[in-house]
C-alpha cells in the first residue's frame, strides 16, 4: 500500500532486501519499485546457512527472476572480516552477477563492516556482544567476531606534572610514550564499552 501511494503521488521508491520471500511478494512489490538494492552475503550456501541460518536457493533464485524484469539493481555485499571477505567468495558474486539474464546494468557495491550493534547493546543496558552466550553440545568451531575493547587511563604523577594525564589504549596493545615520572601512579582504568571504572 504505501508503494502504491507513493506512485500515485509520484514519488520514487527503493527497497533495501536480500530477497529472502517469495517470489509472489517480490513480483508484487517490484512493480511499483524504481530502485531496489540487493545484499549478497555469501554464495557458497554452507556458509551462508551456517552464518544467517538459512539458505541461499530462495535469495539466489530470487535475483536471477528479479534481474529479468527489473532493471534498476544494484547489488551489495556487506564485508564481514573473516566471514565474506575473502577472494573466492567475491570472485564468485561478481561471477554469478556478470551472468545475469537482464538488460539491468551490473552494479555491485562493497560495503564496509560497521558495528552499529555495540551502540544498542549499550543503550538498553546489555553490555555488548560479549554477553551472548553459546552451548556447544558437541565436536564444534566456534568463530567468533569481535572487536578489540578501548580503554582510558588517568594518570596521576602524585604531586608531580605529568602530560598527558590521561591515555585511549586498546586491549593487548604495547604503549611505549607513557610519562616520564617517578611518582606515577593509576587512578583509574576505564572500559568505554561498559563504562566501568577499576
Amino acid at each position: 500500500d504505501i508503494l502504491l501511494s507513493c506512485k500515485k503521488e509520484g514519488i520514487n521508491t527503493c527497497i533495501e532486501t536480500c530477497l529472502d520471500i517469495s517470489w509472489k511478494t517480490v513480483s508484487e512489490i517490484a512493480e511499483y519499485t524504481d530502485s531496489f538494492f540487493v545484499d549478497i552475503k555469501l554464495m557458497d550456501r554452507n556458509k551462508h546457512k551456517e552464518y544467517t541460518n538459512v539458505g541461499n536457493a530462495r535469495i539466489i533464485e530470487n535475483i536471477t527472476k528479479l534481474f529479468k524484469k527489473h532493471s534498476d539493481i544494484t547489488f551489495r555485499i556487506p564485508l564481514i572480516p573473516g566471514v565474506n571477505d575473502d577472494m573466492a567468495n567475491l570472485e564468485q558474486t561478481v561471477k554469478f552477477v556478470s551472468l545475469l539474464e537482464g538488460n539491468g546494468e551490473r552494479r555491485i557495491e562493497l560495503l564496509r563492516y560497521n558495528n552499529l550493534a555495540e551502540s544498542k547493546y549499550e543503550s538498553i543496558g546489555t553490555g555488548g556482544t560479549e554477553k551472548v552466550k553459546v552451548t556447544i553440545t558437541s565436536n564444534a568451531t566456534a568463530k567468533a567476531l569481535w572487536s578489540a575493547n578501548t580503554y582510558t587511563i588517568e594518570l596521576d604523577g602524585n604531586g608531580v606534572n605529568v602530560d598527558p594525564t590521561s591515555i585511549n589504549v586498546i586491549y593487548d596493545s604495547t604503549y611505549k610514550n607513557l610519562p616520564k615520572s617517578k611518582n606515577l601512579k593509576l587512578i583509574t582504568f576505564n572500559e568505554k564499552i561498559n563504562n566501568k571504572k577499576y
